[in-house]
């Protein structure tokens, strides 16, 4: 058994910049949807742009895990 005392405040920088880039990243796809939407030409691909959002978010998950 380690003897060792994990560092707690880094644990929760790492933590909280992990929530702050995803609500920041989630506000901007949010705000620019009115301009995105306009650009493909109509609502009928507004779920497009949700399921392309949520693709690479998912792919890159694993990629942050393990660069955490």
């Amino acid at each position: 058994m380690s003897t060792t005392k994990p560092n707690i405040g880094l644990i929760s920088t790492g933590l909280l910049l992990g929530l702050i880039s995803s609500s920041i990243d989630q506000t901007i796809v949010s705000t620019a949807m009115p301009t995105i939407t306009t650009q493909l030409q109509g609502m009928s691909l507004y779920s497009w742009v949700f399921s392309i959002y949520m693709l690479t978010s998912t792919a890159t998950m694993p990629i942050y895990g393990k660069l955490g």
